[in-house]
């Protein structure tokens, strides 16, 4: 009954962010990873370098679960999504695998399946400007924003 009670004041913290998840999410989808000049610490420029910086996130988790053999302490399934953007003509499918991976190694149930917004071509199309991409990615940030509705 207390963890009932804890998830259920979790869900309602969550939901007082929604509109927050939402702008995060589309801020993140914003910046415009397309290559740019080298600059220090950088070397595809500092745009790449601030979306990769926010993505290295990340790792901490998967280091803790892969490397460490410590799984933070889950008392419900967690939800995930994808954000991928890239340059180039090259599919998806790697990268996507592999970021499905990672959420798995965090706990995220049914991470094979987890939601995705994509943005190909960057290079030519920066991710801000991609609407089917912030489209996809506002409807995840709706789905994050429901985490009280998790079974």
């Amino acid at each position: 009954e207390e963890d009932i009670l804890m998830d259920q004041k979790i869900g309602q913290l969550i939901d007082s962010y929604r509109d927050d998840l939402i702008a995060t999410l589309s801020r993140w989808i914003g910046v415009p990873s397309v290559k740019a000049e080298p600059a220090e610490g950088a070397p595809f420029g500092t745009e790449v370098r601030r979306m990769l910086d926010m993505a290295s996130r990340l790792q901490v988790y998967y280091a803790g679960k892969r490397f460490a053999g410590i799984a933070p302490p889950l008392k419900r399934p967690k939800r995930g999504a994808v954000l991928l953007t890239g340059g180039g003509d090259g599919a998806p499918d790697r990268a996507l695998a592999s970021a499905r991976l990672l959420l798995g190694c965090m706990g995220v149930s049914a991470a094979d399946e987890a939601p995705c917004a994509v943005s190909l071509r960057t290079d030519s199309l920066p991710a801000r400007e991609d609407e089917a991409a912030l489209n996809a990615a506002r409807d995840i940030g709706r789905m994050l924003s429901r985490a009280s509705e998790l079974p």
